[in-house]
């Protein structure tokens, strides 16, 4: 689990603590500014090192993250030395618009814009590369491999479909790979989820939808 600190002065975060993990920082712990630091599970620390060379990590937890989806919450210090509020908190899930290569495939959750809403799906992607980048800048946003290469706003007779002539919008796979877009979404207002597309549906190279 990488963390980064994004303010422009060194951050004390001493007894902060989570929830969804069993970890808490020592007394007078500091992010200096633009640190990035990695926590992993104490489960197997020889695996994590063996896969991971070269990656410090700056501390163990106990407990593990769902595959499934839950709630990670990171909290300030307690009283008297803080205030015990909420810092940041996520709830990652495996459907509902959530990216599905992260579920057990071996790729990470990588979040888009730091500053957009943790909680919203459409605000991030999977990793580029299985195992992701502990440590290290988020790998790049991939290319744009699905288009949107025609949009019928007002079907008046041009394509009947069982008699009724509705809207539609043409989707091009411009790779020469199919492309799983199970869990993918389309919303034409705030709701990223207003229609998601079903487990199993995949389009051709060059295909279009």
């Amino acid at each position: 689990m990488n963390q980064q600190r994004l303010g422009a002065i060194p951050l004390n975060i001493g007894n902060y603590s989570f929830s969804g993990i069993n970890f808490s920082f020592p007394f007078g712990y500091t992010l200096a500014s633009g640190q990035r630091i990695v926590l992993g599970n104490n489960a197997n620390t020889n695996l994590f090192n063996a896969r991971y060379p070269g990656v410090v990590v700056a501390g163990w937890y106990g407990g593990s993250l769902n595959n499934g989806g839950e709630t990670i919450t990171l909290f300030d210090a307690p009283p008297p030395a803080g205030t015990g509020r909420i810092i940041v908190s996520v709830s990652y899930d495996d459907e509902n618009g959530w990216p599905t290569a992260p579920d057990g495939s071996g790729y990470s959750l990588e979040i888009v814009d730091v500053n957009g809403d943790p909680d919203d799906p459409a605000n991030w992607r999977a990793s580029n590369a299985q195992n992701g980048t502990p440590g290290q800048v988020n790998s790049a946003a991939p290319s744009a491999s699905v288009v949107f290469n025609e949009v019928m706003a007002e079907n008046v007779s041009a394509v009947n479909h069982e008699g009724t002539y509705p809207d539609w919008v043409e989707l091009a796979n411009t790779t020469g790979s199919p492309i799983d877009l199970t869990g993918w979404s389309l919303t034409d207002d705030g709701n990223v989820l207003k229609f998601v597309f079903p487990v199993g549906t995949s389009r051709p190279k060059t295909s279009r939808i």
